[in-house]
């Protein structure tokens, strides 16, 4: 009879969880030295000035573009479904104001509608909806995730009160090329996150942080601890 996989299963699962453990005693020391950022210290920090950026961006771009998730991210990784997703919902908008400029003069425009809503929504599902909200704890250390989840979920109710408050006023305006104006907003978003946002697949928090230190072009450690450039070597006990 072949050999017990358990045996083997037992050390994959032991190396994995070891590592898991020593990155969050990692990110812990890190986060004694560095203490907690408030909001107003958060805007203030020039070594989160892209990662605020971004989640402001992207918790916009959510609900600007007009709509919880399909949960393929650790295999297509969160950039690929942002872009992949904010690029269906821009397509969804561009076709649907078609179909609906011509629904009077063509009989089976109507169908073609349907299929967009279908899209729009599956387009928002694998990425826009569910993953913003993922990269704030990705992004930021635990020192500033709570003023950046309190950041990003205002910037996210604001937009889908923005929405729902002027979407009446640009229908009546608008008519049928209503959608024009969120796919415009989908089209910025997607041109944003294919510049700036980097992949944070299979990355540590502190290889994401060194990508947004560079892009912010943060030298050194500012005199109030607002982040860390040097964090301590990983660690893992056997």
């Amino acid at each position: 009879m072949p050999a017990s996989p358990q045996p083997y299963r037992r050390c994959v699962l032991g190396t994995t969880v070891a590592w898991e453990v020593a990155e969050i005693r990692q990110e812990d020391e890190a986060e004694k030295a560095a203490g907690f950022i408030s909001v107003l210290k958060l805007f203030r920090c020039d070594s989160l000035r892209w990662q605020l950026l971004s989640i402001i961006v992207l918790m916009a771009g959510q609900q600007l573009s007009g709509v919880n998730a399909v949960f393929v991210v650790e295999l297509l990784g969160r950039r690929l479904l942002l872009l992949l997703g904010f690029s269906i919902c821009l397509t969804a908008c561009c076709v649907l104001t078609a179909a609906l400029a011509l629904q009077d003069t063509v009989s089976w425009m109507p169908y073609i509608s349907i299929v967009c809503v279908i899209s729009y929504v599956i387009g928002h599902a694998l990425g826009p909806s569910p993953i913003p909200a993922l990269l704030i704890t990705e992004i930021f250390l635990q020192s500033s995730r709570p003023s950046a989840f309190m950041v990003g979920g205002s910037v996210h109710w604001l937009s889908n009160f923005a929405v729902g408050l002027i979407f009446p006023f640009i229908q009546e305006g608008l008519g049928p090329y209503s959608f024009i104006v969120f796919a415009v907003i989908c089209l910025l978003t997607t041109i944003y996150i294919f510049l700036i946002v980097p992949e944070t697949k299979a990355k540590t928090f502190i290889e994401i942080n060194q990508i947004f230190t560079k892009m912010n072009k943060v030298s050194e450690v500012h005199p109030e601890k607002e982040e860390l450039k040097e964090l301590p070597p990983v660690t893992s006990e056997q």
